[in-house]
């Protein structure tokens, strides 16, 4: 960056700074004199003054930094955790300031302590490359909270920019790596629009390229939609959030995504909303829940107890009606129909192939009916379930039931959810599908996979924050037949 452009930026981020300190009653007062200028800045240094710092520091400064401080020699309030950047005077190595502590931390940290020097086989090989990196580095900043920025000399691209870091005690992150200075103190700034969320420019422009992103995600044009929407999520814009959420689900899969559905009560007011959470969100939680084991923080006690209004509100309406028969909703009625067809189809298909199985490992081809180990949920089309032995169940129900049943809890066996005939199970009947037990054959995945890719024009958003049919994960069966290659197809193509 020029000084034109640093000017430009500079004056950009202090307005927007203003604004944010303003807008917070828990803020103080602003200094008058930053309020005054409409500048966090500093005068200029001069070109004598640059000079005499490159004289003391022994080499040529990179050129960003260069120019910054030939617009202003310092700054206050870099981001919400430094107060300010060093002008020349205050520009020093790491390593002869009073904040020289950050090496002998990571020294430590790396096993480069003194007496530990033979022992390279309990070397942290990145503890001491970052050590290394601390110990020749510039310091940056002047104060900040528990956090430090650096530049790395002997980290230089061909403009003649020097690496910029961001370490903080509290982060658990180690050093984060930026190309230059500019790129290090843009970084800040989008820290302070994603924690402060000022009005201005910036925000709106963000707010405008989100809805840019949302009209190119239903076109299929997924890329672009996820580049915009990642860097509108680092400003900080809710929307942007939410929306990519919804294509990383299937881009990543329910066992990787599963670890940003929406549950808690910071999500309550940007993803928690209708209808986006009972058409897209609640069958995930549903499933989220009861695959949960004790120690989650989502289980369904913890959330009737401490879960948002709203969602305690939805599982509850969820669970009156979880009669016999109550199927999931994956959309508009042609698109569920479509849906259950496949799921139906996949479901008739494993058992085909767990009868086979069964049939192959006894004499005389005899099933056998057991009491099950492990609590489990069939679907409707489905009277047997494998999960470790052989169960018979009524179709639509929780099992195991019968007399072995009985024998098993007077005996201080396993219990089931509840027997054929008794009040419905929390959370049940619904899709469960355990393990060990037969794979779905590849012919019948792509059978399935192309009549779920030719049911999709009869999806339609059910708001206008709603991309995709996320709800499929919520069935094991259609979560396993939607590889990251398949969700890309289907976010490629054109949508509602």
């Amino acid at each position: 960056m020029d000084r034109v452009q640093w000017r430009e930026f500079l004056e950009l981020w202090s307005t927007e700074w203003i604004t944010a300190k303003q807008a917070d009653p828990e803020e103080g007062p602003v200094d008058p004199e930053v309020l005054r200028d409409g500048w966090l800045g500093f005068s200029p240094a001069t070109e004598p003054e640059v000079a005499a710092a490159e004289a003391r520091l022994g080499r040529p400064l990179p050129p960003s930094l260069r120019e910054f401080l030939l617009v202003t020699d310092g700054w206050r309030e870099t981001g919400p955790f430094i107060e300010e950047l060093a002008g020349t005077t205050g520009l020093d190595w790491l390593r002869d300031t009073p904040e020289r502590h950050w090496i002998g931390i990571w020294e430590e940290l790396a096993g480069l302590s003194e007496g530990e020097e033979d022992e390279e086989d309990e070397y942290d090989e990145v503890a001491v490359a970052e050590a290394r990196i601390l110990a020749r580095s510039l310091r940056l900043s002047l104060a900040g909270d528990a956090a430090v920025l650096l530049l790395d000399p002997e980290d230089v691209d061909a403009d003649g920019e020097w690496a910029g870091y961001w370490l903080a005690s509290w982060s658990g992150e180690g050093l984060q790596r930026h190309a230059s200075f500019a790129e290090l103190v843009r970084a800040q700034w989008r820290t302070m629009h994603a924690l402060a969320q000022p009005a201005g420019p910036t925000r709106d422009h963000w707010d405008a390229e989100v809805e840019r992103g949302r009209r190119a995600a239903l076109a299929g044009e997924l890329d672009l939609a996820l580049d915009l929407f990642g860097q509108a999520k680092e400003f900080g814009r809710p929307r942007a959030r939410l929306l990519l959420l919804q294509l990383r689900l299937l881009l990543d899969g329910w066992r990787t995504g599963k670890n940003g559905i929406p549950w808690s009560l910071r999500d309550a007011k940007v993803f928690l909303a209708e209808p986006l959470l009972s058409e897209g969100f609640l069958p995930l939680l549903v499933r989220l829940v009861r695959e949960a084991d004790g120690h989650e923080p989502y289980t369904l006690d913890k959330l009737r107890e401490n879960g948002p209004r709203v969602l305690r509100a939805a599982l509850a309406e969820y669970e009156a009606m979880t009669a016999p028969g109550f199927r999931f909703r994956y959309g508009p009625p042609e698109f569920d129909a479509a849906v259950h067809a496949v799921v139906d189809g996949l479901a008739a298909h494993l058992e085909e192939q767990r009868a086979a199985s069964e049939r192959a490992a006894r004499p005389g081809g005899e099933v056998r009916s057991e009491v099950t180990t492990m609590h489990f949920i069939v679907p409707s089309n489905s009277t047997l379930r494998y999960s470790g032995s052989w169960a018979e169940v009524a179709p639509g129900t929780i099992g195991p039931a019968g007399d072995e049943l009985l024998a098993a809890r007077s005996a201080g066996g396993p219990r089931s959810e509840r027997r054929a005939g008794d009040e419905p199970a929390p959370l049940g009947p619904g899709p469960h599908y355990g393990r060990p037990g037969p794979e779905i054959a590849p012919e019948v995945a792509e059978r399935a996979w192309s009549e779920l890719l030719a049911a999709l024009p009869l999806w339609h958003p059910a708001g206008p924050d709603h991309l995709a049919p996320v709800s499929l994960l919520a069935d094991p069966l259609l979560a396993e037949l939607i590889t990251p290659e398949r969700a890309r197809a289907l976010l490629s193509l054109p949508r509602g």
